[in-house]
């Protein structure tokens, strides 16, 4: 289990705020905090593979405001050698309670989140099984054996902005030049792949390095679109081996 160290902590402090101000010039309106983008990159650290092989550019799709923060998600059982899970609710995929209201009692979390595509990706790139219809822990486990795959094979997951729901080519170039730049340190060989195609363009456009994009699951509107998914994953899973 890999920690954050203080000075990934001060640069995102110092993005965010760059971030912000953005936003704020924009008349964007934002509920989240600095320490919820802290909170999802403690996930992301938890889970950071030895070696990553590849980095997949997902952006957090939802705001989580930050008293939504306080609630804490039923996953002790969830472990990464001796090392248990943080519990902080946070919009990530690496954060089991999104989406899963049975193990964040305390939060009104909708039913919709249940069903992010981002699971169907993620299940198809590490060749696992998954679905949304199943009962809660099938799916909690299924959950899980993902989250410990992508582990297994290197791949790492990481959000081109610090702001859930926004990732405006600013901020994604406020990311890429702050915590975006810890990844040609920790990881300068890695593949990076983004999570749909309109996302690619745009970390294309701020010069981020990423080599291809995977489909939404919802774009896959033709066989050339599922051909394209397909070489993708298989690069990805040659390239992790």
């Amino acid at each position: 289990m890999a920690l954050i160290s203080q000075e990934m902590i001060s640069t995102i402090g110092r993005s965010y705020i760059k971030g912000q101000e953005w936003m704020n010039e924009n008349g964007i309106d934002h509920c989240e905090s600095v320490d919820v983008a802290l909170a999802a990159e403690t996930y992301r650290y938890f889970w950071k593979p030895k070696p990553v092989k590849t980095i997949l550019l997902i952006p957090r799709d939802s705001q989580t405001c930050s008293p939504d923060l306080g609630h804490k998600v039923k996953s002790a059982w969830l472990k990464l050698g001796e090392h248990t899970s943080p519990n902080a609710f946070v919009r990530t995929p690496y954060c089991l309670g999104y989406g899963e209201p049975e193990i964040v009692p305390s939060l009104d979390n909708t039913i919709a989140e249940k069903n992010s595509p981002i699971w169907h990706t993620l299940a198809e790139l590490v060749q696992r099984n998954y679905s949304p219809s199943l009962d809660l822990l099938p799916r909690l486990e299924h959950k899980a054996r993902i989250l410990h795959e992508l582990h297994r094979l290197g791949i790492w997951i990481t959000h081109p902005s610090l702001f859930g729901d926004h990732a405006e080519r600013p901020l994604i170039e406020h990311w890429w030049s702050g915590p975006g730049q810890f990844l040609q340190t920790e990881a300068p060989d890695a593949l990076l792949i983004a999570f749909g195609r309109g996302l690619y363009d745009d970390l294309i456009a701020c010069n981020v390095p990423v080599a291809d994009y995977l489909y939404h699951p919802q774009g896959l509107q033709s066989d050339e679109h599922h051909a394209h998914q397909r070489r993708i994953v298989e690069r990805v899973l040659k390239f992790n081996h």
